[in-house]
């Protein structure tokens, strides 16, 4: 069985009227990159292991709504350019 490493570009452009989204599993997911751009609607990010996050750029780019985002473990991630380019309506971000 093979486990999942890239979620680039897995819910974004695609997904303009998201809200809200559930992820169960990302352990060992190491590519989240543009994973929710443009994802205009979305307002809360999930709760997501990314401690194999090595590239977070570009993950939420031009969420418009996004308002919340939970605490992730970017210790070992070596890019999070552009992570929150856009995102005008962040109350609470802590990373």
């Amino acid at each position: 069985m093979h486990s999942l490493t890239n979620f680039s570009y897995l819910l974004g452009a695609v997904c303009f009227n998201l809200q809200s989204v559930s992820i169960n599993n990302t352990s060992g997911v190491t590519n989240f990159s543009h994973m929710f751009e443009y994802a205009y609607t979305l307002r809360s990010a999930p709760i997501m292991d990314m401690s194999g996050c090595t590239d977070a750029s570009y993950m939420f780019n031009s969420c418009y709504a996004l308002r919340y985002v939970p605490l992730y473990n970017l210790a070992n991630c070596l890019s999070t350019s552009y992570m929150f380019n856009n995102c005008y309506n962040l109350d609470n971000l802590q990373l």
